[in-house]
């Protein structure tokens, strides 16, 4: 027989705060892009592509949002995951 234990309201509040937090360290330690803010899909930051472009930018393709250009993948990544949800 399984014994289940109930938790509180407080006590899953409490969890899905600190899996939250983890989640952010995690991004931040690791400079991944955190999914896409309109749609919530896996986003990536890529390479413009074009004659004389050289720039990266954060971009989902389920929705095709795009952040702005940067020269820098990390400057790229940055402003993608402080974006406004």
């Amino acid at each position: 027989m399984v014994n289940c234990k109930r938790s509180s309201k407080e006590e899953v509040q409490a969890e899905l705060t600190a899996f939250r937090e983890a989640r952010e360290r995690e991004y931040a330690n690791r400079n991944y892009p955190k999914p896409c803010p309109f749609c919530g899909k896996r986003a990536e930051v890529v390479k413009a592509v074009g004659p004389g472009v050289d720039a990266w930018h954060g971009y989902c393709g389920a929705c095709w949002s795009f952040g702005p250009l940067f020269a820098d993948k990390g400057d790229a990544t940055e402003a993608w995951n402080r974006r406004v949800t």
